[in-house]
Order: C-alpha cells, then structure tokens, then sequence
C-alpha cells in the first residue's frame, strides 16, 4: 500500500513539475553540446511517429482541434532541430556546425528523406479527411524517417563516447530519450490497425513489439542492465520521474495489447488513450531532460 501511494505521489508530481532546464549554449563545453545534441536527436525519432499519428487520429474523426495544430508544431520543431543538428542554432542551445564527417552523413541521409514525408503530412493537414492512400503511405514514410533518425542517434551515441561522454550515460541517454518514441509510436500503431484492418496483420505484430520493448526498456533504466551498457538511476529525481512513469503506462498497456490480439478500440477511447501517451512523453521527456544535465 505504501508503494501504491509513493507511485501515486510521483505521478502527482510529474504532472505538476516543470520540465529540466536546457543546457546553455554560452560557454558550454563540448561535452555538454554532444550530450545536448544527442538528446534532440532522440527527440527527431518520437516526433516522426508524432506526425503520423495526430493525422491518424484526426482521420478517424476525432473532434479536438489541437490535433491539427500538435501535427503542425510537430513538423515545425523536426525541421528546426534537423537544421540545427547539421548547422548549429543558437536558439536550440546548439551553437556551431557539425564537423564530424560521420555524423554528417547520417544527418544528410534524414534530410533527403524528410521533404517528402513533412510535404505529405501537410498536406494531409490541408484536408479534413486526407485519403486511405496518403494516409498508408504516411505511416510508411513516418517510419523510414525514423529507421534513419535512429541510425543518426546510434551513430552519435558511438561517436560521442568515443572521449566526450561516458559510454553508459550516453546509452541510458539514449534509451530514456528512445521511450519517448515508443509511446507515440505505440499509438499510432493502434490507430492505423482500427483505420485499416486489412492492414491488421502487418500492424499487430509490430505493437506488440513496440510495447514489449518500451516495458523492458523502462525496466532496464530502473535496474540497470549490464550486457546493454545502461546504469541504474544516477538520481533520486530520475528514479522518482522513472517509478512515477509506471501507473499510467500499465493503465496504458491494457488497450495497446488489445489492439494487438485484434480488439477495435471505440474513438472516444482512442482519443483519451492519445492524450494518456501524451502524458507519457511529457514525463519521460523530463527525464531525459535529468540525465542530459546531471
């Protein structure tokens, strides 16, 4: 009971506690700017599945016009942090160009696949009811974005451990900030399988993969796990924003392995289950936010 009301307590508190402060870009080391670059990369990952499922839930008709506009700040946001990833901006707190020859090819890789993917999600934005077509070929793209977006993290985890950050905060970086993807791209796998069951068996499978690995995964940042480099919680304040992440996932859980055994969930609670990983994403991204300036 005791344990019940600490969680309780701690989601309370996420709910109501502001988000860690960015790193400054006036004389921060490098060290500092890789682990900050590392962290939007991250964030470049869950704002790909981001896209795609706002214009997936405003398919199904879901009356909520901030749905148009998170799609739309969303889009916005990846393309000011892939052009300061690669150029440098002051305003992200990234303050020079990248130099890293690898690095760079990587990033050039997401920016030849993203024009057509934010064109598409736009003009899917245009219309009230974007047709199936687009809407498929949008989750598609959505995730060849992504499978490149990661590859541009894996690399920069490599190369930034290679002197400026210790190995296995640059993993449970990398991991934290990987939970954030999961969540939105837990959902909007949900909502393509109630849109499109004839996609249902190419979708099911890879939900309940997607939740597997996001509970596995907050398992390890909890208790450390050794083969995969990542260290338990260097904080109370990150084991407190892990634990309090709990009770909201595990009431969230429930309707994403119904959409994986082939359960259709009503709109009216897909709507709430979207604004439940929302709440998610806010938190966890608080969390990365204490691991990127402890």
């Amino acid at each position: 009971m005791r344990t019940l009301v600490r969680t309780l307590l701690l989601t309370l508190v996420l709910l109501a506690g502001p988000d860690a402060p960015p790193a400054s870009a006036e004389g921060t080391d490098d060290r500092t700017v890789a682990l900050h670059k590392l962290n939007l990369a991250g964030r470049q990952r869950m704002l790909s599945q981001r896209i795609a499922l706002k214009v997936c839930l405003i398919r199904t008709g879901i009356d909520d016009p901030a749905l148009k506009q998170e799609a739309e700040a969303a889009i916005a946001l990846f393309d000011k942090t892939l052009n300061a990833l690669h150029y440098g901006d002051p305003a992200l707190n990234i303050p020079k160009s990248e130099r890293d020859p690898e690095v760079l090819k990587v990033l050039e890789d997401v920016e030849t696949a993203w024009p057509t993917f934010r064109t598409m999600a736009r003009k899917a934005l245009a219309v009230d009811a974007p047709p199936d077509a687009t809407l498929l070929e949008i989750e598609k793209i959505a995730n060849r974005v992504l499978a490149l977006s990661n590859i541009a993290v894996v690399v920069m985890e490599r190369r930034f451990g290679e002197g400026l950050i210790a190995p296995e905060r640059a993993a449970a970086l990398n991991i934290a900030g990987r939970q954030r993807m999961l969540i939105q791209r837990a959902m909007m796998e949900v909502c393509y399988i109630n849109l499109f069951p004839e996609e249902d068996e190419r979708l099911r499978g890879r939900v309940a993969n997607t939740r597997q690995i996001f509970e596995s995964s907050l398992a390890w940042l909890l208790i450390g796990n050794e083969s995969r480099n990542v260290i338990s919680p260097p904080s109370s304040e990150i084991d407190d924003g892990l634990t309090g992440i709990i009770p909201v996932w595990q009431w969230l859980s429930t309707p994403i392995a119904a959409a994986a055994s082939g359960q259709p969930i009503p709109v009216e609670e897909l709507a709430l289950d979207a604004r439940a990983a929302d709440h998610v994403l806010r938190s966890m991204n608080r969390v990365v936010g204490l691991y990127e300036n402890y």
